[in-house]
Parts: C-alpha cells; structure tokens; sequence
C-alpha cells in the first residue's frame, strides 16, 4: 500500500495529524491484508515544500528498513512478512531541491508538483515527459471537484493562520525581551 502526503509546512499540528493519519491506515483491516489474508508492506512518499536541516540538494531520499543482527552488525537480506507490515520504508521528496536539481526522468516528472502554494498552477505538458503527462490529466481531472478544492483552500488559509500566529509570538517574546533587558539596565 502506499501512501503520499503533500506537506508544505513544519508545523507540529500537521505532523501530528499525519501520524494520526498513518495510525489509521494501519489500523484499517483492508489496508493491512490482501485478499489471502497476507499481510501488505506499507510505503509513505512525502512531498516536503521545504528543505530539510541536512541533504537540502537532494530531491529524492529514500529511507529503507533493513534487518541487522545487532551483535554482528551484519545486515540481512531476507524479508519477513510479518515484520514488514509492523513498519514502513519511506519515499521523501523535497520540492525546494527539485527546483534546482534534475538528474533523472523522475525529477523530471515530479516538477510538476514545483508550485509556490497557490491551488492552481499552469503545467506546459510539452515541458514534461510523456510518462508524466498522465499524472498531469490525474491532477487536472481532480481539481474539477470542487470538495477537493473547497479542502485545499482551508488547508492554505489554516497554514497563513498558523504562519502569522507564529510570527505574532516571536514578535512579541523579541519585545518582551527587549522590555526585560530595558528593566535590567534601568536597576
């Protein structure tokens, strides 16, 4: 099973909510097992529009699991199926080095998700591989429903809500810092 995110910001409450998110998935019978009742790996690709603290020009990282026999160190290579649903192998994708940097078709292909945050963005189809344009159409053909919108646009305005809160705290603890440095000099 695979799940994506797009994230934009590093608030906390957004972290918080796709791990509520992920915690769901997990918990749902018909995301855990094929028809056999054999357990499926799961595999989360996250969208970042922001750069990480480290690896910032890399725009594809992939973070595996692997199995190691921790007195030996030695990595092993056979899978168990039961181990393999319990965590997940993760895809992240940072736009802001997508930008600058394509190496592959992959990256190519991802660009399309290279935005500034609006809801629409304008996609030159000629600009991108044929095996992205299907994508393309995807995301067109679902930008027509207008709940898919409507969450969108809530989401936008909750995330500059959030953003000129925080800048309102900082704001406010640099003048009260400001005020107890005044008071000290004052003594």
């Amino acid at each position: 099973m695979v799940l994506i995110e797009l994230q934009n910001s590093k608030n906390k409450a957004d972290l918080f909510r796709f791990c509520d998110y992920l915690g769901a998935q997990y918990m749902d019978r018909g995301n855990a097992y094929d028809k056999n009742k054999v357990p499926i790996p799961m595999i989360t690709i996250y969208f970042i529009g922001f750069s990480l603290p480290y690896h910032q020009e890399i725009p594809i990282l992939k973070i595996e699991r692997n199995y190691m026999d921790l007195s030996t160190k030695e990595i092993l290579s056979r899978k168990i199926p039961f181990v393999e649903v319990l965590s997940h192998d993760m895809i992240l994708i940072q736009m802001p080095a997508i930008k600058q940097r394509r190496r592959f078709e992959i990256e190519e292909i991802l660009s399309i998700f290279n935005y500034k945050g609006e809801i629409y963005i304008e996609v030159d189809e000629a600009n991108h591989p044929e095996q992205g344009r299907e994508l393309i159409y995807y995301l067109r053909d679902m930008m027509k429903d207008p709940i898919v919108v409507r969450n969108i646009e809530y989401e936008r305005l909750l995330n500059e809500e959030m953003e000129d809160e925080r800048i309102m705290v900082r704001q406010l603890k640099e003048r009260l810092k400001a005020k107890e440095e005044s008071e000290q000099k004052l003594r």
